[in-house]
């Protein structure tokens, strides 16, 4: 995922300039023409640089701003927590942008992870829609959102915090969930011939029209292999795993290759 710095020059490049500067300074101080003069500006220059003015009081070093995840529809408690988890948005709050061109990037950043989320819950048909309000002066909030965010471009005055902060807001759709259709579990072509037969994906926990989570995959996987450990199989593997979403149907089909080794 792609990420724009938004913090500007790190402490390690400044403190990198900072010795380049330095350098410069002492060649120049080496030089017998206006050697006071010089001393002075060096001091300046390095006390500007290693000792920054403090920020002024109630200055905003961002845009602050608020965000929040509104389901539309039924979903797990924990497919939203999950999402705020993986969201830049939720996770960097106490570290606002500068602008609120950073901020939409920031929030559109979220949406191909929160996608992956919904995902691996079953919701194939969900949809995320970002909406983006900018900080406002004196006025009371409102529960109204810009629907165009290259729009939204206003910031607060210098010096000044808003009286309501930014809105970041994810309306999301999950749409139906799907669930387990027809699971299978074989051994593959390269299994030595007197493999022991494998177990059914049902005794893995793979259920059929149980609802989709890529976690109970990954899991019978696992049963699998443990399996043929615990019966004489040290090296088992799982050959091939086909995973296929049916739209058609709102099924998810699994099937398991198994190589028990020799």
């Amino acid at each position: 995922m792609s990420r724009r710095f938004e913090t500007g020059i790190s402490r390690g490049n400044a403190i990198i300039s900072g010795m380049a500067i330095f350098s410069t300074i002492a060649r120049g101080l080496a030089k017998p023409v206006c050697q006071n003069a010089g001393r002075k500006w060096a001091f300046f220059v390095l006390f500007a640089l290693f000792f920054p003015p403090w920020p002024v009081h109630g200055q905003v070093a961002g845009v602050p701003y608020e965000v929040k995840i509104q389901m539309i529809g039924e979903a797990p408690p924990e497919v939203k927590k999950i999402m705020e988890e993986v969201s830049q948005a939720f996770q960097k709050k106490t570290d606002p942008p500068q602008s609120m061109a950073l901020l939409k990037r920031r929030a559109e950043d979220d949406l191909p992870e929160m996608k992956k989320v919904l995902r691996s819950f079953g919701f194939f048909k969900s949809k995320i829609s970002l909406k983006l309000s900018p900080p406002r002066e004196g006025e009371a909030a409102t529960s109204d959102f810009q629907a165009n965010p290259e729009e939204v471009e206003a910031h607060p005055p210098p010096g000044a915090v808003p009286a309501v902060p930014a809105n970041v807001l994810f309306q999301v759709d999950p749409g139906p969930r799907f669930s387990f259709g027809e699971a299978s579990v074989s051994l593959s072509e390269e299994a030595p011939k007197d493999s022991s037969v494998p177990p059914s994906a049902a005794e893995a926990g793979i259920v059929k029209q149980a609802p989709y989570a890529a976690a109970k995959v990954v899991e019978a996987g696992n049963y699998l292999l443990t399996h043929y450990k615990n019966n004489g199989y040290p090296f088992p593997k799982i050959a091939h795993r086909d995973v296929v979403a049916d739209f058609s149907t709102n099924t998810v089909q699994v099937r398991y290759q198994v190589n028990p080794g020799v």
